[in-house]
């Protein structure tokens, strides 16, 4: 059920962490084991979030991190259309909401995750650590010297940040 997501950089450890506690329908594993089962030889990433999407503002022009969950598991269905009712998903998407269950306790278990971590929920090692990697992955784009100066400016945001503790969001 679980196929991945995408997200601000620097929120993959908070994410690791609600996925640990989710387990999967067959009670077997967890969401985390199932992804890290399928994401290969790199392991589980999270993609960038993109545009076009209701949460597009928060990242963009606010500057507030988001997790855009990918959840599937029916080969059916339909996005936003005029039958998207209870009936349709009781019937044919989901039989007895158990999909829905499950993508409401991971939201639920991830939310409490970024409130009880507050600022340590957002990780601004692992944020440069993954822009340093798109920007060598990037080089046939930016240039291979432009490359390298702009991962090693971001190699080094990552070492200063080692570490550090943040004041907390509210006292």
């Amino acid at each position: 059920l679980f196929r991945g997501a995408a997200g601000t950089p620097g929120v993959l450890g908070t994410l690791k962490e609600a996925l640990q506690q989710v387990e999967t329908f067959d009670g077997e594993s967890d969401l985390w084991t199932s992804w890290t089962d399928v994401a290969g030889p790199r392991g589980p990433r999270l993609g960038l979030p993109g545009s076009g999407s209701d949460y597009t503002a928060s990242p963009h022009h606010l500057g507030l991190p988001v997790v855009d969950l990918s959840l599937g598991g029916n080969s059916g269905g339909q996005y936003h259309t005029r039958f998207d009712d209870f009936a349709q998903v009781e019937r044919f998407l989901d039989p007895g909401f158990h999909g829905h269950e499950l993508a409401g306790e991971l939201v639920a278990t991830l939310l409490v995750e970024f409130a009880s971590r507050g600022r340590e929920s957002f990780s601004e090692e692992e944020a440069a650590l993954t822009l340093a990697d798109l920007a060598r992955r990037e080089a046939s784009w930016l240039g291979e010297d432009r490359a390298g100066r702009l991962a090693g400016a971001l190699e080094e945001v990552a070492a200063t940040t080692r570490g550090v503790r943040r004041a907390p969001l509210y006292q």
